[in-house]
């Protein structure tokens, strides 16, 4: 039953920082349908807090709640945030009907609150230096291509596609080793064969040190 489950030592481990040893490994979890992949890497024997996690955001059901963030993704390893986005911010102040920031889609007039919902403040793949639209676009579901896991390379991958401002396509594709790297392929076209600029944004939690190779 339900509250069996949260007494299970998996979960135990999955919800709390506990100084338990592990009894799970990798694993993954792809929502097709609502544009979510999520995958935590804690071998056996470790504790709760070497836990390796990545989460994947490709989706655009409704303007509710929806920041400009399509493609975007969290990042901890050995137990260290790595790569976060801005988080969570109150609901202060309103746009005025009509504005640039309501025609943008921004509800909210607090300039933090408005920096939260932007493009910039996740790591997403910025166009132009513009947000990506979230006003009179038309909802996509998903936007999840393929995702897989491959426990003895120790891997997982995601691969999602979006399109922005009607006529550009943007693919990305991400792979994970825990306690190694994570790699992140960007591909965009115009249909209309407009050139644009694109800035990855990457937004490394306090604390890293970020070295050219």
């Amino acid at each position: 039953n339900r509250e069996d489950c949260w007494r299970s030592v998996e979960m135990a481990a999955l919800m709390t920082a506990s100084d338990g040893e592990s009894q799970t490994e990798m694993t993954s979890r792809t929502f097709q349908e609502s544009g979510y992949f999520l995958a935590r890497d804690l071998p056996r024997g470790m504790t709760a807090e070497k836990a390796n996690y990545f989460a994947f955001s490709s989706s655009f059901h409704s303007r509710t709640h929806k920041h400009a963030d399509d493609n975007s993704f969290v990042w901890w390893d050995d137990g260290e945030q790595i790569l976060a986005d801005a988080g969570r911010y109150g609901y202060i102040g309103r746009t005025e009907t009509g504005s640039t920031d309501w025609e943008e889609g921004y509800w909210y007039s607090d300039p933090v609150r408005m920096y939260c919902e932007s493009t910039r403040a996740h790591n997403c793949l910025e166009f132009d230096d513009r947000n990506y639209l979230r006003r009179r676009r038309k909802p996509f579901g998903s936007g999840i291509v393929a995702s897989s896991t491959d426990h003895l390379k120790r891997t997982y991958s995601v691969t999602a596609e979006c399109q922005h401002f009607k006529t550009l396509s943007h693919r990305r594709h991400v792979i994970v080793q825990p306690n190694r790297y994570l790699l992140v392929w960007d591909y965009f076209k115009d249909a209309k064969g407009v050139n644009h600029t694109a800035k990855q944004w990457f937004n490394f939690f306090p604390g890293h040190r970020v070295s050219r190779y």
